[in-house]
């Protein structure tokens, strides 16, 4: 996939379970992959929410189990970012299929197999954005797939932290996929009602 890089500061967002890394420490610069643009140069807006809408965090006991639900929310393609009404952008900038490592855990029911996604949320609002309000999840075939941990703390399983405008953060997260089901994957990123769900889906190749 095409990639690119600019200039935007990134804080890493979390680490995994039990620690989180905020966005103060701004330590490199990302590289992204290439987002598919409006005719203006824009990115696709994913739709405002309703005022009953909320984050789906997921079981605090668990951070790493599967969502059952099937995914929902504005659809985008893994070449896009999606920007919510109020100018924070959510993207998956890298997306490859790989093994686990010695200090991964969660994809035994794959044989090891997992799916590794970079998570970029860049806040183009006028206000500070606590990406803890922001649940990240992944499927295949529209089922649901666990999160992979890691002792090493490079994977994380949930997003911490708060951007101030102009700020880009990223966190890499694990899903285990079987190898032979890496033909419709689906990342679903989804906030609080503002910050509606929205899901990133295609093909992923191995790394």
């Amino acid at each position: 996939m095409p990639q690119a890089s600019r200039g935007n500061r990134v804080g890493y967002l979390g680490r995994m379970i039990a620690r989180a890394v905020t966005v103060a420490a701004v330590i490199v610069v990302l590289a992204v992959t290439g987002c598919t643009k409006g005719p203006d140069g824009s990115s696709p807006t994913a739709p405002a929410g309703s005022a009953g809408q909320s984050a789906d965090p997921g079981s605090a006991a668990d951070p790493t189990a599967a969502r059952e639900a099937a995914p929902e929310g504005a659809r985008f393609t893994f070449d896009q970012a999606a920007r919510w009404p109020d100018g924070v952008e959510v993207q998956v900038t890298t997306i490859t299929a790989r093994t686990a490592t010695a200090t991964e855990r969660g994809a035994e029911g794959t044989d090891g197999h997992l799916v590794e996604a970079d998570i970029q949320v860049s806040n183009g609002s006028d206000q500070p954005f606590d990406t803890a309000q922001v649940a990240v999840w992944g499927y295949y075939d529209r089922v649901g797939a666990p999160k992979v941990s890691d002792s090493s703390g490079r994977l994380g399983v949930r997003l911490a932290g708060v951007l101030q405008p102009g700020e880009t953060g990223q966190v890499p997260m694990g899903f285990a996929i079987p190898a032979d089901r890496l033909g419709a994957v689906t990342v679903m990123i989804v906030g609080d009602s503002a910050h509606p769900a929205v899901q990133f889906s295609g093909a992923v190749s191995a790394g």
